[in-house]
């Protein structure tokens, strides 16, 4: 079973059914699917059959994240690390690497989620998977989404085409991970299980 990660105010899980119908609530917000680059569920039995489908764990060891209330259990988005193999990206990614992406309920949004789950996402990619870079992308207008990455660390490396929009690509490596969080993070506490 993959790693369940905690910190201060979260808990991120692997899916079950029972989460489709906040997936297909998420996706139905215009303003969240703004700057995504996919269409909506178009309906709560295609977000079902997603979430029971889903296999980024089972083939890679790692994958997108529940991210939940740690006290309440209430569905807040998700986040995670993907291998993304789309092909997308400057030439020396065209064979795959690792993405940083999380997505949350707008209710949620200006609270530091994103942030402090992403953070997780990092310490077990760096910390427990030994990976040696991971990579954030977002759209320019997505200034949001733009600041989360450059909070953790990431620092833009690449502009181009990602599915149907022109991003901003940003990579934080191992050696960078450690300074940030000997920095900013030196108190972030992360705890798998």
């Amino acid at each position: 079973m993959p790693a369940v990660l905690t910190t201060r105010r979260l808990l991120l899980r692997t899916w079950n059914p029972e989460d489709a119908a906040f997936f297909y609530a998420l996706n139905q917000d215009p303003e969240v699917m703004r700057y995504v680059g996919e269409d909506p569920f178009g309906s709560l039995a295609q977000a079902l059959a997603f979430v029971q489908a889903y296999d980024q764990f089972e083939r890679n060891g790692f994958g997108r994240w529940l991210v939940e209330d740690r006290l309440t259990g209430e569905s807040l988005g998700w986040c995670g690390l993907k291998l993304e193999t789309d092909g997308s990206g400057p030439e020396d990614l065209k064979e795959g690497y690792i993405d940083l992406g999380y997505r949350f309920a707008r209710k949620h949004w200006g609270r530091g989620l994103a942030t402090e789950a992403a953070w997780a996402c990092l310490c077990l990619g760096f910390d427990r998977l030994g990976m040696e870079c991971i990579i954030g992308r977002a759209v320019p207008e997505n200034s949001a989404s733009v600041r989360v990455l450059e909070k953790l660390g990431m620092q833009k490396f690449w502009e181009g085409e990602c599915d149907l929009h022109y991003a901003h690509y940003l990579s934080l490596d191992r050696t960078q991970f450690e300074s940030v969080r000997t920095g900013r993070y030196s108190g972030f506490s992360v705890q798998f299980e």
